[in-house]
C-alpha cells in the first residue's frame, strides 16, 4: 500500500488540538474527498497525518504535462469525471456545514481512474511542509 505523509510546521498545533483536529477529518467521509488513514503525534516538533496516494498526482501537473504534450493526457470524457469529482466533493462538504479553505489545482488529487479527490479541507488552521512525500508500506 502506498500512502502519502503530510508533516505540519513544527510546533503549529498542541498535540491535543492535533488529535481533536484529525479526529475529526477522519469521520469525515466521501468517495470524492481524500481518505486519511490514520496520524501521528511524537515530540511537539512533529504532527503528520496519514492519506492514501493517489497515483495520478495532483491536479495541476496533469495540466501542465497535458499541455507539454498537446492535451494527450487528459481527454474530455476525463476532465469531465474530474469535474463532477470537484463538484460532488464541494457538494458534500457544504452540506456538512463545511468549507474547504484552500481549493487549488494542487489540492484537486486523482486516483488511478481519474477520478478526483479533494484533500486539505477544512484544514484552514494547518500549513502542511511537504504534501507529496509518499512512502510504501507491506
Amino acid at each position: 500500500m502506498v500512502l502519502s505523509i503530510r508533516g505540519l510546521p513544527d510546533g503549529s498545533l498542541d498535540e491535543n488540538m492535533f488529535r481533536k483536529e484529525a479526529e475529526s477529518l477522519g469521520k469525515v467521509k466521501h468517495r470524492n474527498l481524500t481518505v486519511l488513514r490514520g496520524y501521528y503525534t511524537g515530540t511537539p516538533d512533529l504532527r503528520l497525518l496519514v492519506d492514501g496516494y493517489m497515483p495520478n498526482g495532483n491536479l495541476a501537473t496533469l495540466l501542465q504535462e497535458a499541455s507539454h504534450q498537446h492535451g494527450h493526457v487528459l481527454n474530455w470524457p476525463m476532465l469531465h469525471l474530474i469535474a463532477l469529482g470537484i463538484s460532488r466533493g464541494l457538494a458534500f462538504l457544504h452540506s456538512s456545514s463545511m468549507v474547504h479553505g484552500d481549493l487549488k489545482l494542487q489540492n484537486v488529487l486523482c486516483d488511478a481512474d481519474f477520478e478526483a479527490h479533494l484533500s486539505d479541507f477544512g484544514l484552514e488552521k494547518l500549513v502542511f511542509r511537504s504534501p507529496f512525500s509518499r512512502f510504501r508500506l507491506k
